[in-house]
């Protein structure tokens, strides 16, 4: 039997699907691996692409839904995979080497770990520096976060149906952070990072990133009434005089005038930013669309 599922949710991803088979496939010290790709609600020419690979390659498998839910997708896709390791992956990211025999090899060594995240890495390739310098602020280059991204994670199916059923849930509920609901459902014992396993995500664009802060705000929101408490906002103060003066205090401190300056334009741009993620969040998208994140990442990276 294949030792892990790869199961990918693919919603209109015609830009960047290939790109992620193409990196999955290329596994190494993986010799039997099962591909999913569910194509969900798709208007465009993703399961198509997803259905040559399927023709192409006896482990990889296409499941075609017409409802376009990634929650419906992790359901369907879950329900297929053959193995008890099941990894899930976004169909616009670029998995390094390795990072499937990182996630079971961890999820194997510790018998209560039900959820394992990968470590994403942003590329900003082809963005203007002065984008790239202000984007630091926001989505910063190095490999160290400590929550789950749903650009790649692996799970164990039994150990996590049972964290599923202490919350009384059977399956993914229609939200918007699969790897967010996950992280909440799963207590901190049975969840972890493993940096070693690691995939490479395209960086927003100035213009695209207040849309993808604004649906981390409107997920929250749904948690929020699903778990019934309330989660870490990702704009936690609103410019008042009284966190000017503060700000201002510490600014006089700093000895050093680059470092001040490059404190004082990190301010100012957080505080717009969270200005246009509020904008964009009062929206009625319920998903906002982020096109910069689908440009194929060029296959000269891996």
């Amino acid at each position: 039997m294949d030792e892990i599922s790869v199961c990918i949710p693919a919603h209109n991803e015609e830009s960047s699907l290939a790109r992620t088979l193409h990196s999955i496939i290329n596994q190494q010290n993986v010799p039997k691996l099962e591909i999913i790709v569910c194509a969900n609600g798709c208007t465009d020419k993703t399961e198509g692409i997803a259905r040559d690979y399927e023709r192409a390659f006896s482990h990889v498998h296409l499941i075609s839904t017409g409802v376009p839910s990634k929650a419906n997708a992790w359901n369907l896709l879950i329900e297929r995979a053959q193995n008890d390791f099941v990894a899930f992956a976004d169909a616009d990211v670029v998995v390094r080497q390795g990072a499937f025999s990182y996630l079971t090899e961890t999820l194997k060594a510790n018998e209560q770990l039900a959820l394992v995240g990968a470590a994403g890495i942003p590329l900003k390739i082809g963005q203007p520096l002065l984008e790239r310098y202000f984007l630091r602020y926001l989505i910063p280059d190095e490999v160290g976060q400590s929550f789950v991204r749903g650009g790649l994670y692996a799970v164990e199916k039994r150990r996590l149906k049972k964290e599923l059923s202490k919350r009384e849930f059977t399956k993914m509920p229609e939200i918007i952070a699969d790897d967010r609901f996950l992280q909440l459902v799963c207590s901190p014992k049975v969840w972890a990072i493993d940096r070693r396993a690691q995939f490479y995500f395209r960086s927003p664009t100035l213009a695209d990133a207040p849309s993808v802060f604004a649906r981390y705000k409107k997920s929250d929101k749904q948690l929020n009434l699903l778990f019934g408490f309330d989660l870490p906002q990702l704009d936690p103060e609103k410019i008042t005089l009284r966190l000017a003066y503060k700000k201002l205090k510490r600014l006089i401190k700093i000895e050093n005038p680059v470092t001040k300056i490059d404190d004082a334009l990190g301010f100012i741009f957080r505080k717009y930013f969270e200005y246009q993620v509020r904008k964009a969040s009062d929206s009625n998208t319920r998903w906002p669309v982020a096109r910069s994140t689908k440009i194929p990442i060029p296959y000269s990276i891996e």
